[in-house]
């Protein structure tokens, strides 16, 4: 009886490790949806927020779309920046690879990410919390640890700087398959 009774238990165990066996984010070609982000500056005790749209494909590039309080545009494509129309200027291997970074961790994609990242995933029936740390001593220096969660996709991401500071953002009324970038 004994025996049966372990036979059973490694059973549902087997089950139940089976039922949140899956990939942690579901990862799509194309993404849109809307966005809260607050920015908490330590030395000042300050916290600013925002809100907005975004749009994310694979292939085109980022929209990131300030509505409040102040109307703001952003668009990345191809390795570069354009805040309100007006390209951005900067070192382009540093930009790329940030851009990599930001488009990767926007959409989940932690083969990219675990170039540049220590990865631990934790994996529940129903959602996901993944804790990274950077590799690199270039990433090392900026943030101490980048977090995200989700059900199916990223919904929270929260960056903490060495100074302390921290932006989260969350994402919600994510559509899949909707981008358009402009």
């Amino acid at each position: 009886m004994f025996r049966v009774g372990l036979l059973l238990l490694a059973l549902s165990l087997g089950a139940a490790a089976h039922a949140i066996d899956r990939p942690p984010i579901h990862t799509a070609q194309k993404l849109s949806g809307e966005f809260t982000q607050s920015k908490y500056i330590n030395d000042m005790g300050l916290s600013l927020a925002s809100s907005g749209n975004f749009a994310l494909d694979r292939e085109a590039g980022i929209l990131w779309q300030s509505t409040a309080p102040l109307k703001s545009k952003i668009i990345i494509v191809s390795g570069n920046i354009f805040i309100d129309g007006q390209e951005v200027k900067a070192d382009s291997s540093v930009l790329v690879e940030m851009l990599a970074i930001l488009q990767s961790v926007l959409i989940g994609d932690l083969e990219t990410l675990a170039k540049y990242f220590e990865i631990k995933i934790e994996l529940n029936a129903d959602d996901f919390y993944i804790v990274m740390q950077a590799r690199e001593n270039l990433l090392a220096d900026l943030f101490s640890v980048i977090t995200m969660s989700g059900r199916d996709y990223v919904e929270q991401v929260q960056i903490q700087d060495k100074s302390g500071d921290y932006t989260r953002i969350q994402l919600f009324n994510i559509v899949e398959g909707q981008a358009q970038i402009e």
